[in-house]
């Protein structure tokens, strides 16, 4: 078993108060969320995973869900059930939960990622990562992440990205760890107003390429990428949405201040999933308050030329399950996952039968749908 300490911390924000600058030079893409393109410009085809049921696979409330680069590996987690496991056809394979304040334990998990054969869980109260076999469960190391950081995700073998978003002493959004050693080499992106509360429906790490990371931070309408070495604003968006948020710098950002006055307000609070699958086309998803409640929305775009398509997600004759927001988003595809007893809902509604016939229940787990993006213009 191996720990890894926390050292270094004071010298560490010192070195990288000169990291903070970022260069925000690039112009605005401006996303249109009045006029919407045909779904077929988004999506040209979907296929579903229904995962199995039984009296070890049943996965709880508040699930989050993580997949592997190669769709083999599908793993949920809900505070109630710990990690499932699920092979790329949806068969169950282990369920585990180390809930406790042992060495290998943690009290509450935050986020999660896999990379190569591991599950790494984010404990933010604990400040420290644990890394368990994803099939086996069995706890390999731990990584103390040395502050409160909610949500972690690869960078490379050995560096990982960290989120705070507003809620860790060091005052700084993100930070690089070097995992073998135990050390934060960077900080960036600071701010003053501290706040310990995590949305549930925000993601930090939104996106990915082979060298960095896409970024969210709530109340910011800034995409920014994120590497080993360096942080800058990848996009900039103006949405044409009623309302808009208040003109305020990210390091001024006050969540607590901000949250009550933009719960009713049809603005675009913070950014969903990112995926940028070639250099002039780039996927964007958000979220917006209608008249029919927050609805989940896609754009795609061309950085270069700055044009710019939008749908609203939503049932059509084309894709008759393309309802709910998604779980994640890549290159390949826009993935969903919901309830089983939401399909359900939906068919006795709509008169469809797919999975009644199925067999999916209410008491099923949810059914992970994977539409892939049609990446031509």
């Amino acid at each position: 078993m191996k720990f890894i300490s926390f050292q270094a911390i004071a010298s560490c924000l010192i070195l990288c108060a000169a990291c903070s600058n970022i260069d925000s030079s690039r112009g605005r893409i401006n996303i249109d969320v009045e006029t919407f393109s045909p779904v077929t410009d988004f999506f040209d085809e979907v296929r579903y995973v229904i995962l199995e049921t039984n009296d070890s696979s049943i996965i709880g409330e508040r699930v989050k869900f993580r997949l592997a680069s190669d769709y083999n590996r599908i793993v949920a987690f809900s505070d109630q059930t710990g990690f499932t496991v699920f092979d790329g056809n949806g068969k169950w394979i282990n369920t585990f939960d180390h809930q406790g304040e042992g060495p290998e334990e943690y009290i509450g998990i935050t986020d999660f990622y896999l990379f190569k054969e591991e599950l790494y869980a984010v404990s933010c109260y604990q400040s420290k990562i644990l890394v368990y076999s994803i099939d086996t469960g069995e706890c390999n190391r731990v990584i103390n992440m040395a502050d409160n950081y909610s949500d972690a995700t690869w960078l490379n073998d050995n560096y990982i990205a960290l989120c705070s978003a507003y809620n860790n002493t060091s005052l700084y959004n993100l930070a690089i760890l070097n995992a073998s050693e135990g050390k934060i080499e960077k900080l960036f992106l600071p701010y003053k107003f501290f706040d310990s509360s995590t949305d549930s429906n925000y993601n930090a790490f939104v996106g990915r390429d082979v060298e960095g990371v896409y970024v969210t931070l709530p109340y910011n309408t800034d995409l920014y990428y994120l590497t080993s070495d360096t942080c800058v604003v990848a996009e900039t968006y103006c949405f044409n949405s009623p309302d808009k948020l208040p003109e305020v710098k990210m390091e001024d950002v006050n969540k607590r201040e901000m949250e009550e006055p933009t719960r009713t307000t049809r603005s675009v609070n913070w950014l969903g999933y990112f995926c940028k699958p070639s250099a002039d086309m780039c996927y964007q998803a958000f979220e917006l308050l209608t008249d029919y409640g927050n609805r989940t929305y896609i754009s795609k775009y061309n950085p270069i030329s700055g044009d710019s398509r939008t749908f609203c997600i939503d049932t059509t004759d084309e894709f008759p399950y393309l309802i709910w927001k998604p779980v994640l988003m890549n290159d390949d595809y826009y993935i969903s996952a919901p309830k089983a007893e939401f399909i359900l809902s939906y068919e006795n509604i709509s008169g469809r039968t797919t999975f009644t016939d199925a067999g999916l229940t209410h008491d099923s787990n949810p059914v992970i749908f994977f539409y892939h993006l049609n990446h031509s213009w």
